[in-house]
Order: C-alpha cells, then sequence, then structure tokens
C-alpha cells in the first residue's frame, strides 16, 4: 500500500443477531471500494452459531469473551488493538452503500477533520444533529453511529465513557468531547441501512430522546 493512502482499521462488535450479521458484514467489507488494511473483530459473548460463522471469515484479530461487556466496553477494545491512521465502526446490523469507505475517507479534507459519519435511511433528516449548511458533499454535525475516525481522535480525547451499563448513549457523550478539538461531519450523498433500528435496545422512545438530548 502506498504510504501516502491512509491505512484503516475496521473495528466488528458482536452479540448473537446472527441473521443481520449475516447480511451486514460480508456486504459492507465486499462494497467498501477501499482497501482494508485489518479488521479486528471482539464478540460480547455470542452464542456459537455467530461465532462459528464470524470466525469462517478469517479476521486479523478475533477476540472472544465469554459475556456481554457491553457496547463501549467491546468498541474500546477493539479501537485501543486498531493500528491503522483511520479507524471505522460500521456497525454489524447495517448495509452500506457501494463505496462508502472510499467516500468517508476522501471527507478527511483537511488536519482539523476527526471524524466522518454516514446517517442511516431512517434518519435521513435529523435537524438536532446538523451544525452547517452542506458543502461539497459534507455537512458539519453531531456524528454518532457508523463513524470513520482519525486514530489522533482517541490519542487526544479519549475512549468512548463506558458508564452507561450494556447498551447506552456513550458515543452522544463523547461526540461533545471531540467536537472541543475536531471538526466532525456527515456525508451528505450516502446513506446506511439499518436492519434492526432501536429492536436490540430498553429506550424505544426515540422521538422523546433525540429531543432531550440533542435540544440543549
Amino acid at each position: 500500500m502506498e504510504k501516502n493512502i491512509p491505512k484503516v482499521s475496521l473495528v466488528l462488535l458482536t452479540f448473537n443477531r446472527l441473521e443481520y450479521v449475516k447480511q451486514s458484514v460480508e456486504h459492507n467489507i465486499k462494497n467498501a471500494g477501499y482497501p482494508i488494511y485489518e479488521i479486528i473483530w471482539i464478540d460480547n459473548g455470542s452464542d456459537k452459531d455467530l461465532r462459528d460463522y464470524m470466525l469462517s471469515l478469517k479476521f486479523n484479530v478475533s477476540i472472544l469473551h465469554g459475556n456481554n461487556r457491553g457496547v463501549a466496553k467491546g468498541y474500546n477494545e477493539g479501537y485501543k488493538m486498531a493500528t491503522g491512521d483511520l479507524i471505522c465502526k460500521p456497525g454489524t446490523d447495517m448495509i452500506m452503500p457501494d463505496n462508502w469507505l472510499k467516500e468517508m475517507v476522501n471527507g478527511f479534507r483537511t488536519e482539523e477533520t476527526g471524524m466522518i459519519g454516514i446517517l442511516n435511511v431512517e434518519l435521513d433528516v435529523v435537524p438536532e444533529r446538523i451544525l452547517g449548511k452542506a458543502k461539497k458533499g459534507l455537512i458539519e454535525a453531531k456524528t454518532i453511529g457508523s463513524q470513520l475516525i482519525k486514530k489522533e481522535v482517541f490519542e487526544k480525547v479519549g475512549y468512548l465513557p463506558e458508564t452507561y451499563g450494556l447498551y447506552g448513549w456513550d458515543d452522544i457523550d463523547w461526540d461533545e468531547k471531540v467536537r472541543k478539538q475536531f471538526k466532525t461531519y456527515y456525508l451528505t450523498d450516502y446513506k446506511s441501512k439499518h436492519l434492526c433500528y432501536l429492536d436490540n435496545t430498553d429506550y424505544k422512545d426515540y422521538q422523546a430522546f433525540k429531543l432531550k438530548e440533542f435540544n440543549n
């Protein structure tokens, strides 16, 4: 790989839901449109069927835990192990558009850019997240969900807070800290599909959540 091409580490986190993982993982790798330097898979205590499937894909690093330690702890473990210049969290229940990783990498146009995200089609318009006007395929925003993150962000800001339980809004808390030192953007012309939108959380009332968390 040429030295001037950023190396991308992919971090995947699983806990069961084999039907979604099968639709998502291989599709997203195949359609990334950009070379993936390494893939790090963290499993939070999934059943044998999911583990057998993921092991068959032969990732660079596979860490299998005996219990579910939570989303933040899982991702943080992968982030800390990643050696790429950019670290990507696509999600394992997301269907990404063609060339999704290429377009995310292309979004890093300035030194101050720390993170690029992709909105999913269920949240096509989320005014609470938007911080500026769209320009050349990017819009400055509160970027959560599927993310491509500059390694320097973790070095300066730290990792996801691990105090929200098994599944919480840790990435919103973390995003606030990131934006104090870096610019964060969504792609404007690319959308992903969330296969199981909010069906695996205890917090079902998204409308109430987004109004409370973003309008302050």
